[in-house]
């Protein structure tokens, strides 16, 4: 018979034989992710995606100063870092340069310009899936289909980065996206500075857009939201909100734009507070069909037509009287100086003017023309 002693340390052996083994299957079926950084550096001429295909999650990898000519696929958390000297993506034909794709993964992109993305879906950045993006500094330019596409439900921030010269949009969110913009510039981009659609959310804070076709396109369920932006000197207009789309503009320039410079339509509507609206070759504020709009302690002054003019069939020129206007206009404490006045709207301060029956109920305003409207 064997001693208490001798049955205790097998008693022993045994659990520790089993622990040990225990820690083995589970590192073995669950293992524990690496959360050491790993940083990388690829020279000029080295290939950037096979470096990020092959290296851990969380690597950050550094990239000398050049041009590299390749598309890259992203499909893992990492950051790609580029040089002070410069560092260039350059696409060629046949997709994006750069594509990030994935769920619940991190990229961070910083100092690289991205072009000469061309072909079909040809943009400089295209992000899918449900992935969060970090651009800073990053400038996309001279892109066949647009500078950066962001769909699904993916999150993506850009911090002074730069959308510039590209054959289409400068930027595109649809379906349920979620971009915000911080003191970054959208410039010169053959259609939309920012095409924004299908229930996508857009956030811009301190931004220039300007010299693009049209400035902002919002459409279907769209909510934007604009602080101390520019929006000046596109050919069209300056700010669309169409098919449900809601503009939210707070101290915010719509100006020298070739259209009008915000345009309400098809249940769109805009809400703008402590805005200029100058100088733009069409009204300063069009609201049509059933849009709604509230303007709160803006200037409109200096605009070719009218201030505001809302799509009544008693206004001269172009409007269906099969269409009346169903919506609303509402607001108070804005400026909106008739052509009477120094640098007054050239065909007037309102159309209709206050006295017709077309007026919606329900706008109040102070104005220096003198008119008045009813509350």
């Amino acid at each position: 018979m064997r001693s208490r002693h001798a049955k205790r340390a097998l008693c022993v052996g045994v659990l520790l034989w089993l622990l040990v083994m225990g820690l083995a299957d589970s590192a073995t079926s669950e293992p524990v992710e690496d959360v050491q950084q790993h940083t990388l550096y690829v020279a000029h001429g080295e290939s950037i995606q096979e470096t990020q295909a092959s290296c851990p999650s969380g690597t950050v990898i550094l990239l000398a100063p050049g041009v590299y000519k390749e598309r890259l696929l992203i499909e893992k958390s990492i950051t790609l870092r580029g040089a002070a000297k410069g560092t260039t993506i350059h696409g060629g034909w046949g997709g994006s340069a750069i594509r990030v794709r994935g769920e619940a993964i991190r990229v961070q992109l910083e100092d690289i310009t991205v072009e000469g993305a061309t072909g079909f879906d040809g943009y400089g950045i295209q992000v899918e899936g449900s992935p969060v993006i970090d651009l800073c500094q990053i400038t996309c330019r001279e892109n066949a289909w647009g500078g950066l596409w962001v769909q699904d439900r993916a999150a993506v921030q850009l911090d002074n980065c730069r959308l510039q010269g590209n054959d289409t949009h400068g930027l595109v969110t649809q379906d349920f996206a979620f971009v915000t913009l911080r003191e970054c510039t959208i410039v010169a981009n053959g259609t939309h500075g920012i095409m924004a659609l299908h229930v996508s959310d857009v956030l811009l804070d301190s931004c220039v857009i300007a010299s693009n076709w049209s400035g902002v396109w919002a459409w279907d369920g769209v909510r934007l939201r604009a602080e101390q932006t520019v929006i000046d000197d596109n050919t069209t207009h300056g700010v669309v909100a169409q098919n449900g789309a809601l503009i939210d503009l707070v101290q915010c320039s719509l100006s020298g734009n070739g259209g009008f410079g915000t345009w309400i339509t098809d249940s769109g509507r805009g809400v703008l507070v402590d805005c200029e609206v100058r100088n733009n070759s069409e009204d300063g504020v069009r609201v049509e069909r059933d849009g709604i709009i509230e303007l709160w302690n803006c200037i409109l002054t200096g605009n070719h037509g009218m201030g505001i003019r809302t799509g009544a069939p008693s206004c001269v020129g172009g409007f269906d009287p099969s269409s009346p206007f169903k919506g609303s206009v509402e607001g108070g404490d804005n400026v909106v100086p008739g052509h009477g006045e120094p640098d007054g709207n050239l065909e007037g301060s309102l159309c209709p003017v206050p006295a017709s029956t077309f007026w919606p109920p329900g706008f109040r305003r102070n104005v220096s023309s003198g008119d008045s409207i009813p509350n």
